[in-house]
């Protein structure tokens, strides 16, 4: 029994290192806002266009 106990320990022990560990992460590198469009596509062409000189990339992605 006081095997089991010790076991029972040293894995809620692992377990709270482990979401300590976790909880200490951050999100590397800079965050880029999404633009959300709608019919008119004039936000994204602005915004592409205000990055002229840069390397930019367009996604267009379909959720089919």
């Amino acid at each position: 029994m006081n095997r089991s106990l010790r076991r029972t320990g040293l894995t809620a022990g692992l377990l709270l290192l482990a979401a300590i560990a976790v909880s200490g992460c951050e999100k590397a590198g800079p965050s880029a806002p999404h633009l959300k469009l709608g019919r008119d596509l004039s936000a994204a062409r602005a915004a592409f266009n205000a990055d002229s000189g840069k390397v930019r990339i367009l996604l267009l992605l379909s959720p089919t």
